[in-house]
């Protein structure tokens, strides 16, 4: 590449990451390599590859788009209940997160956090404490404070083991 570049020579440089698919955010900063690459007084302009940048970025997030995983149905759960269904601890710790995770609307980082002080076992259901650390932004956030809730029968699956 010849130094000093033209806004046209520059614009082609930008256009090859993008023909190539490569990610918009690691395009940016070649972006800048580029330009800082020339002297001070001679860099290109910008507002062409910026906005083919800003195309490539749309079309990029349409593309690569997040998709949420469907939500957990009653079958589901009780599939992946039976799976842990062993009288080991690890089989009762995890019945525990499955359950409790999925009725209290957990995340993975707030049933990590949980503490088995937290959590009572009882013979109609289980006790939430309210764990004393959140995750950022979830200040004002309150888990149940029992499970199974008062308005739903208890199940065989949802009973601690030895009470049904």
């Amino acid at each position: 590449m010849a130094r000093p570049c033209t806004t046209a020579s520059y614009v082609e440089r930008v256009a090859g990451p993008i023909a190539r698919e490569m990610a918009p955010n690691t395009i940016r900063p070649y972006m800048s390599g580029v330009r800082m690459w020339m002297p001070e007084d001679r860099r290109p302009g910008m507002a062409k590859a910026r906005g083919m940048l800003a195309e490539h970025r749309k079309e990029w997030g349409k593309r690569n788009r997040v998709r949420k995983a469907a939500a957990t149905t009653e079958p589901m759960l009780h599939v992946m209940v039976d799976t842990c269904d062993s009288p080991s601890p690890a089989g009762l710790r995890d019945r525990c997160v499955v359950l409790v995770g999925r009725s209290a609307l957990n995340r993975r980082i707030e049933l990590a956090d949980l503490d088995t002080d937290d959590i009572e076992v009882e013979d109609d259901g289980v006790d939430l404490g309210s764990p004393t650390r959140r995750p950022a932004g979830r200040e004002g956030a309150r888990a149940p404070s029992s499970w199974p809730p008062p308005h739903l029968p208890a199940t065989p699956r949802s009973q601690p083991y030895g009470t049904g």
